[in-house]
């Protein structure tokens, strides 16, 4: 065998571990449609270097052996069809949208210059020396960078949202730790101690245990049984009892609870729907619901109230709901993969959370 030959083979070979990691994803169950790309050029590519190897380690040309133009031409259809695979990558987003749909959405440079500068390296190296073949190298150096890119951006991407969920969860605390309703129920603490110690006392251990949900949602940073949350909720409904005179309802229709949410979801609203809905009828007929049910891959959380919607709230206390509410759906979007939504009317408002089921069941996963 020629020495350039040697070294072409050899280099085709160095750059067959490098298809490796774009392989990996091949192996996980979570779907990205960029690493599915990156992974299916590089085995295309794996199968057009070993046919080239081939024909360097038998010293024959391909048109020589036989079907060996078919075999070159279908080699070079498979090796292009890799390359328009990873240009495709470059180009779409993890959902499998197409990159530029939205003016906004920034040119992706360094994954395009590590996908493109090895193979324009490689073939203006080879034009210096025109017996050795480099394209094949610089194509397996293209699909490494292009798959190191992706860790990289995922990696950053995961490091982003653990800093925006602790801003969240700040802010969250801040939120529900209200003065007002705070001062309201220690002074109702008060008035039953003189009243009926029991009851007192039992308002304490409710009202510590509020305090408790509220301070473990500043830390939490996994999804928590939704059981934990309907305490938290139970704990709400029998201080806003303990703190009002006015009667009112909460019905629970919970047809599933053995799914996890993000901490301090459902409370939110359930809180709202008391506040602003059933404690808006002066008439003492106010009621809430809340409701649990799975619907195909999901489960959704429902919260009614017969109240009268947004006509007798404040500006202030409607920027102060939509700013909340606002807050458990970026919670949700980014804990689990849910959703929210709201509407209001003269008959009532209504909250539908919708959580993914393979969330709901289990906590969710770190993007690898």
């Amino acid at each position: 065998m020629h020495t350039t030959k040697a070294v072409s083979a050899t280099l085709m070979l160095a750059g067959i571990p490098m298809l490796f990691p774009a392989l990996l994803p091949l192996l996980r169950r979570k779907y990205d449609r960029r690493r599915f790309l990156i992974a299916g050029s590089a085995v295309l590519h794996l199968i057009a270097t070993v046919y080239a190897v081939s024909v360097y380690i038998s010293d024959a040309a391909p048109e020589t052996q036989p079907l060996g133009n078919l075999l070159f031409l279908l080699s070079f259809l498979i090796g292009l069809s890799g390359g328009v695979m990873l240009l495709a990558a470059v180009f779409c987003e993890p959902d499998g949208q197409i990159r530029f749909r939205n003016r906004t959405t920034p040119i992706p440079v360094p994954m395009l210059a590590c996908t493109v500068l090895p193979v324009l390296l490689a073939s203006t190296a080879q034009q210096l020396f025109p017996t050795i073949h480099l394209i094949e190298y610089g194509f397996s150096l293209s699909v490494f960078l292009a798959s190191t890119c992706l860790r990289y951006e995922a990696s950053t991407q995961m490091i982003h949202k653990e800093e925006v969920l602790e801003l969240r969860q700040a802010k969250l605390l801040t939120e529900q730790i209200q003065p007002h309703f705070i001062f309201n129920v220690l002074m109702s603490i008060q008035n039953l101690c003189y009243q009926d110690a029991d009851a007192a006392a039992d308002c304490i251990a409710q009202f510590a245990g509020y305090l408790r949900g509220n301070m473990t949602a500043l830390t939490a940073d996994s999804l928590i049984p939704f059981e934990t949350e309907l305490e938290h909720i139970r704990q709400y409904v029998a201080l806003e009892h303990a703190c009002t005179d006015q009667p009112f309802t909460l019905d629970y229709q919970l047809d599933v609870t053995d799914f996890e949410i993000p901490a301090l979801t459902v409370q939110p609203i359930v809180e709202n729907a008391i506040k602003h809905g059933a404690l808006s009828r002066r008439d003492g007929s106010g009621q809430a619901v809340l409701k649990t049910e799975r619907i195909g891959q999901f489960v959704r959380i429902t919260v009614t109230d017969n109240g009268t919607g947004s006509a007798n709230l404040t500006e202030r206390q409607k920027s102060h709901q939509s700013i909340g509410l606002n807050n458990v759906e970026n919670r949700l979007a980014v804990q689990c993969g849910g959703s929210m939504t709201v509407s209001l009317s003269e008959n009532g408002a209504k909250a539908v959370i919708l959580i993914p089921e393979k969330e709901a069941s289990s906590l969710a996963d770190n993007y690898r």
